[in-house]
Parts: structure tokens; C-alpha cells; sequence
């Protein structure tokens, strides 16, 4: 199953109208076309956060071809395209840590982090994000256990224990409230 697909089946599990989602790295929008197609009916807002930009002190280059700017232009042209006229997705053009800060805290039902892969940042991901679910809300990651991105399990590791469930894709979650005290 692709990430995508596992994303769709964790929200239908949340048997939730009126979804919040939140989406942190979201390059071409795959992810986003996917999920909301699958859930539209049942979905009230989704939050695209992604700044279309490298980060100036990314150290993996060599893995991840989206800190090529030239992809990114086109990826994001390619996400626009998708997302026009749809007035419940929201594109935020904006580095995760300035862009948490325009959401409440307990306002999202979901947020999937799939951002910067390193550490530091993964780790700032998972604090910044997390307040900003409700009660037995989903946060969702990917690349856990990924060739070459050991800085994502060593993230949700220090972070949640083994408070965490993992699925196909190299997907992580966890759900607050229930495996979380947070």
C-alpha cells in the first residue's frame, strides 16, 4: 500500500466529518491528491504547508532531488494546478516552524509530516505540530526506517518511545490522547 492510500484508510478509521487536516511537506501534492480525492465528502479543511524553498543548511542533498529549486518551481506549479478552485485546501507557502504558528493549538483532527528529513527538524516537526491536534487526533509521518533517512525513526524513537504504530510505505503514527498523553 502506498502512503497515500494508508493516509486515507487511518482517517476513514477516524469515522469523522468535518475533518482539519494538515499536511507539512507536500512538494507535488500526490499525498494531498490522493487523500483528499478519497475523503472529500467527509473532509472540511485541508492545510497544505510547504514553502516551495531549500532550506540554506539541508544537508541531505544527495537524497532528496525536491532541494533542486527548479524542481520545486515545477512541483509547485503542478500543486497549484490541482488545488485551483478547490476552496477547501489552503496553501501555505511558509517553513513549517512560521506556519504552525497561524493554527491554534487542538485544531487539526490529522497532520502528516513528510518535510525536511533531518533530525532537527523532524523532531521540531513533531513538537510544533503535535500541540495543534485535538484529542485523539492523528499525527502521521513518513520515511520511518527509510535507506538512507535513519534521522526519522531516531526522531519519532526519542520522541514517542515505542509509542508509535508503523505501516506500510515506511508510515508512523500515532494518535493522541490514546497512544499519547500529550
Amino acid at each position: 500500500m502506498k502512503r497515500w492510500e494508508v493516509i486515507s484508510n487511518l482517517l476513514k478509521e477516524l469515522s469523522k466529518d468535518n475533518l482539519i487536516i494538515g499536511e507539512v511537506g507536500v512538494f507535488e501534492g500526490k499525498t494531498t491528491r490522493f487523500v483528499f480525492d478519497e475523503n472529500e465528502k467527509s473532509i472540511e479543511e485541508y492545510d497544505l504547508i510547504d514553502p516551495f524553498k531549500t532550506y540554506p543548511d539541508y544537508d541531505n542533498i544527495n537524497y532528496d532531488v525536491r532541494a533542486n529549486q527548479i524542481k520545486l518551481n515545477y512541483a509547485e506549479l503542478k500543486l497549484e494546478k490541482y488545488i485551483n478552485n478547490k476552496r477547501k485546501i489552503k496553501l501555505y507557502k511558509d517553513f513549517s516552524e512560521y506556519a504552525v504558528k497561524k493554527f491554534k493549538d487542538n485544531y487539526f483532527d490529522c497532520v502528516f509530516i513528510d518535510a525536511n528529513h533531518e533530525y532537527k527538524y523532524i523532531v521540531n516537526d513533531i513538537e510544533m505540530w503535535l500541540k495543534k491536534l485535538k484529542v485523539g487526533g492523528l499525527l502521521i509521518g513518513h520515511d520511518f526506517n527509510y535507506p538512507d533517512l535513519p534521522d526519522v525513526k531516531k526522531a519519532v524513537e526519542t520522541h514517542f518511545g515505542d509509542h508509535y504504530f508503523l505501516e506500510d510505505d515506511y508510515i508512523w503514527w500515532v494518535k493522541k490522547g490514546e497512544t499519547l498523553n500529550e
